[in-house]
């Protein structure tokens, strides 16, 4: 086989015709919107959807949460460990010694109610970026992987 390279024709197809390349570039921009706006409360987008996923069905597995939240182990323990660092979760021991569950505290959902104006304007800020066709296939899309 002949080395042959890729031209700028085709690399230019690449890119634009590129789902994923498309829906990281947006993931980047919005998840900086939202980042930003939570930057008083301290507080990661990352990390608001994992107490939020831990406040609606916690007590819950790591295990479950990471496929719930599509996330790998090692990603979702270094987010866990400081949220428990900062005491906005806790550990819950499972049946045996090697399980156990997370669960939100009190501190954490005062962080959630306090979070939510902000997550507010973030949300606001990015359907104004995506407008309003953006916006509807953007959760349309997330619907999709997102079931209770």
């Amino acid at each position: 086989m002949k080395d042959e390279k890729i031209t700028n024709k085709e690399m230019d197809i690449l890119l634009q015709d590129c789902f994923l390349h498309r829906i990281r570039l947006l993931s980047r921009r919005i998840t900086n919107v939202y980042d930003e706006a939570l930057k008083p409360m301290d507080l990661k987008v990352t990390q608001m959807n994992m107490l939020g996923v831990v406040t609606k069905l916690g007590p819950i597995s790591p295990a479950d949460m990471c496929q719930k939240l599509q996330m790998d182990k090692s990603t979702l323990s270094r987010n866990v460990d400081r949220l428990i660092e900062y005491g906005w979760l806790k550990h819950i021991p499972g049946e045996n010694n090697r399980s156990h569950q997370l669960s939100i505290t009190e501190k954490g959902r005062g962080i959630m109610k306090k979070a939510s104006t902000y997550w507010k304007q973030a949300q606001a800020k990015t359907k104004k970026i995506l407008g309003k066709k953006g916006s509807e296939a953007v959760m349309a899309a997330g619907n999709v992987l997102w079931k209770d």
